[in-house]
């Protein structure tokens, strides 16, 4: 029988093979390459450079790290930015091409900041004013007219809101997701499952205060002597006679957690959405926070999770409502019933995806504060606390704080 020719022959084949085998070879590498390279820069999202201008005090890198890795680690939406610093030598370009440059209002004093700016400025720039201190503390006026376009502080009405610490519903909060700065109410505690009432029923002592910033706008440590005349409080730090280093932070708040069950999260200062990690810190162990501040607490933290100062009408009367607790356990421990349905977040790296996805956001409209000071200092922003400063009043020198605010 007469054998029928193949259709294409060995040199046909191989003809059509060569470009095929050249395609999937291409086409492999490139998705080969597409998981290391889908974070870069592309002519579809341009890299946004950050400039630090100068330090956190003494925290490098404002604690977020240089490069575009702080941007992948924190796992953000919008990821293509990078960080330089220019405490780390010479830039790679002039001051003029970063899209946006952050100023810390205190590593310096305003004074020798103001001699320190950029000799040039373009007008894509972004300069942002980053500050987590109080204006209760740091008096000095903050002159920079028609300067700064974005804020970043606790405040709830700046442009970017950074908080000290945060409670919210459920599972860990992704550091990539922002805090929401408007209040959206809490649930009703409920009191129907209380755990771990022998554990905290069984603490030998009743108040602690971690402090070492003796001087303060709100005159906290008055307020503390005034109440220790009804009830022992236990004073750690450079004000009290008790040390806990801070540089065994962890095994202070371990010991907190094991002897105490109050702690006083006393503000430095009675300024709006003011509230530190000194409340924050301590939600995560088993000792209820007695606050004093000028933020509105409800909105910060759920009901019946805290003591604020402010509701009574005295120290004395505070001392008499500690101790009703301290021997009515099933009432103390009422204290805890929103663990259970609400975790503490004390991250802020939120801070750098909301910068980064602003940066690459065309929508936002231009803005400059004409009078940063201002904004950042109203008459109504701090109030003087109805207290006699006894303390200050023995004091030879006050002198404002000029490193990072203390205990």
């Amino acid at each position: 029988m007469k054998m029928t020719q193949p259709f294409c022959s060995k040199k046909c084949l191989c003809f059509f093979a060569a470009p095929f085998f050249t395609i999937y070879t291409v086409g492999y590498l490139w998705l080969t390459s597409w998981g290391t390279s889908q974070h870069l820069n592309t002519k579809e999202t341009p890299l946004k450079t950050i400039l630090l201008w100068n330090q956190f005090f003494s925290t490098k890198h404002f604690g977020y790290g240089i490069g575009q890795d702080p941007f992948l680690k924190a796992q953000c939406p919008v990821h293509t930015c990078n960080i330089s610093d220019r405490a780390d030598g010479p830039l790679h370009a002039g001051v003029e091409h970063f899209d946006a440059i952050l100023f810390h209002m205190i590593d310096k004093s305003i004074i020798e900041l103001q001699q320190d700016m950029p000799d040039k400025r373009s007008a894509h720039q972004r300069y942002i004013f980053f500050l987590q201190e109080s204006p209760g503390m740091h008096t000095t006026p903050v002159k920079f007219p028609n300067f700064f376009n974005w804020t970043v502080t606790y405040r709830r009405d700046s442009d970017i809101y950074i908080p000290y610490g945060f409670v919210t519903a459920g599972q860990k909060y992704p550091d990539a997701k922002s805090p929401n700065p408007v209040f959206t109410g809490w649930m009703v505690p409920n009191y129907s499952r209380l755990e771990k009432i022998k554990k905290v029923s069984s603490k030998s002592k009743l108040v602690a205060w971690f402090v070492s910033n003796c001087y303060s706008q709100s005159r906290r440590i008055s307020y503390v002597r005034e109440l220790s005349k009804y009830i022992p409080v236990d004073i750690y730090g450079d004000c009290g006679n008790l040390v806990c280093p801070r540089s065994k932070e962890d095994e202070c708040y371990q010991m907190l957690n094991t002897s105490y069950k109050f702690y006083l999260a006393f503000e430095n200062s009675l300024c709006k959405d003011y509230v530190t990690e000194k409340l924050f810190n301590v939600m995560n162990y088993d000792v209820v926070p007695v606050t004093y501040g000028g933020v509105d607490y409800t909105v910060v933290a759920p009901p019946m999770s805290y003591i604020d100062v402010l509701k009574f009408e005295s120290p004395k009367k505070l001392a008499h409502y500690l101790k009703y607790l301290d021997k009515n356990p099933v009432e103390y421990h009422k204290y805890f019933w929103w663990k259970k349905y609400y975790k503490v977040n004390t991250q802020n790296k939120h801070v750098l995806c909301k910068l980064c996805e602003m940066l690459h956001d065309s929508r936002i409209p231009p803005k400059i504060y004409e009078d940063i000071d201002g904004w950042w200092r109203p008459k109504s922003i701090c109030h003087a606390p109805d207290i006699k400063d006894d303390y200050a009043l023995n004091l030879n020198e006050l002198v404002e704080p000029s490193q990072k605010e203390k205990r």
